[in-house]
Formats: C-alpha cells, sequence, structure tokens
C-alpha cells in the first residue's frame, strides 16, 4: 500500500443521468485512488448512488475497458476509492466515468489522487540531455528538488533513476547526478521521490 498521495486534479461535477459521462483524463502511469466529498449526496430509504469507472484506452484509439467500477452512497464526508493501476506507454490516457445509478443529479466534488512521487512530464528544450531537461512542474523555488530521486516511468529511459542535484525553479529544469543513458525525450513521464 503507498504511503503518500499526492493531487493530481480535483474539481466538481454534475451528473447528466444514468449515462457514463467523462470526468477526467489521466495521461501518467502509476497507482490512483478517487476521493468523493459525499456532502452533496442525499441518504436515507433511497439514498443516491453513483457509480464510477476508470477506463484504460488502448493506444492508437482502441476500445476502453472496464478496469473497476464501484458505487457510492452517502456514507460520510469522503468515500475514497480502491486504488486503480495505470501502466501504459507515452500517449495512452485513461478516463475517469461516472454515472447516477439512482437519486437525483448533483454537483458532487471529487479529487483524483496519485501514489508515489510528485509527477512530470518532460518538455522540448535545446537544452535537454542526458544530464538535465525542462519538465511542466509547477514549483518555483530554486533547488526544491534538489537531492530527490528521478524515476522515468515510460520510454526508452523507463525504470532509470538518478538523483536531482539541482532545479531550476524559474525554468523548471532538472539536472540529475550522473545522468540517465539516453536523453529523455519530449513527453516522457517522470516522477520525483523525496
Amino acid at each position: 500500500m503507498p504511503n503518500h498521495w499526492y493531487d493530481h486534479t480535483d474539481g466538481s461535477y454534475t451528473t447528466g443521468g444514468t449515462t457514463l459521462e467523462t470526468v477526467a483524463t489521466i495521461a501518467q502511469p502509476g497507482h490512483y485512488r478517487l476521493a468523493i466529498d459525499d456532502a452533496a449526496v442525499v441518504g436515507g430509504t433511497t439514498p443516491d448512488i453513483y457509480e464510477y469507472h476508470l477506463f484504460a484506452n488502448a493506444r492508437n484509439g482502441g476500445t476502453e475497458r472496464l478496469v473497476e467500477g464501484f458505487p457510492v452512497s452517502r456514507v460520510g464526508a469522503v468515500k475514497i476509492s480502491g486504488i486503480w493501476t495505470c501502466e501504459f506507454d507515452v500517449g495512452d490516457t485513461a478516463t475517469l466515468k461516472f454515472k447516477r445509478v439512482q437519486g437525483s443529479d448533483r454537483a458532487i466534488p471529487y479529487r483524483i489522487q496519485r501514489a508515489g512521487g510528485r509527477a512530470g512530464t518532460v518538455q522540448s528544450d535545446a537544452g535537454n540531455s542526458a544530464t538535465q531537461f525542462k519538465t511542466d512542474l509547477t514549483e518555483t523555488g530554486t533547488d526544491f528538488w534538489k537531492r530527490a530521486l528521478v524515476r522515468m516511468l515510460n520510454g526508452s529511459l523507463k525504470d532509470q533513476v538518478a538523483e536531482v542535484s539541482a532545479y531550476d525553479g524559474t525554468n523548471k529544469i532538472v539536472t540529475v547526478t550522473g545522468g540517465f543513458t539516453g536523453t529523455p525525450a519530449n513527453g516522457d513521464d517522470f516522477e520525483l521521490i523525496g
């Protein structure tokens, strides 16, 4: 069981009936869980019940397949889902969808959390090399990620790990000690741990 969960996406979605509707898209491999704020859901003898599903999209526009679905009714302030494992290559996505099973359509706050480290994606930059690369990270502090471990999640460098020696919070560039066996490619996903 993962010890650390990081917020990935949050928002509020209003159900529109009993047909599955897309709520969010996940484009990075990893382990995810869903937190639902049940405060807006009505209990009682006929409680509101909603069903949440995670679909994994086959690469190149293949057919969606159900990974997990479960009902949620009012059982407290927050309902935590089971853990979803998303393992796929660059270009694949997973889609969160939900629908109303019974009760009324309501606006329901949700939060998707990712296990492990802080996720990011390599960005195109002329300075990218085996020892540094531009990212889509949002942290602005100089050396915010210094001494963290960066692990590549897909692409030709998948599962390679290096220690961060410097982080440029202005330009969002990660520099690593020793380097990888090649240059991380634009669109490759990674995670930072520590």
